[in-house]
């Protein structure tokens, strides 16, 4: 999968918390709502209670490696997801954030099922003349 988009916009945001499914870890809060477009997107919010702007940045750098480096955002398509970082994961190991992670797509995935298997459909009916 091609790296995600990014939600830049506040009016994606609000729409990810009004309309998504809220999934909370020790680390991180993540709303996710599927969306019309075609491809995920993802935006990352960090709030003043959290700390100064080094330390608000820093946590945003690494909550994007996190994405980055995940497979499981493979089976998260279509979708609007806003991670928001809570003040448990500045000082918590890489390792742990990745952990958060996985457990908040997991229970996104319970919660809208994809079709693991695409190609059992037809794309248009085979004639057999």
């Amino acid at each position: 999968m091609a790296q995600p988009l990014r939600i830049k916009k506040r009016k994606y945001f609000l729409m990810a918390a009004d309309q998504g499914r809220k999934v909370v870890a020790r680390g991180i809060i993540v709303y996710a709502r599927p969306n019309e477009r075609m491809g995920t997107r993802v935006g990352f919010t960090v709030t003043k209670k959290i700390g100064n702007a080094v330390v608000r940045n820093r946590l945003r750098r690494r909550l994007r490696e996190v994405v980055r480096l995940s497979q499981e955002m493979d089976h998260m398509e279509n979708f609007d997801i806003v991670i928001i970082g809570r003040q448990s994961a500045v000082d918590k190991p890489f390792t742990a954030l990745q952990d958060d992670f996985s457990f908040v797509l997991r229970h996104l995935r319970k919660a809208h099922p994809v079709s693991e298997d695409k190609s059992s459909v037809p794309d248009k009916p085979q004639d057999d003349t």
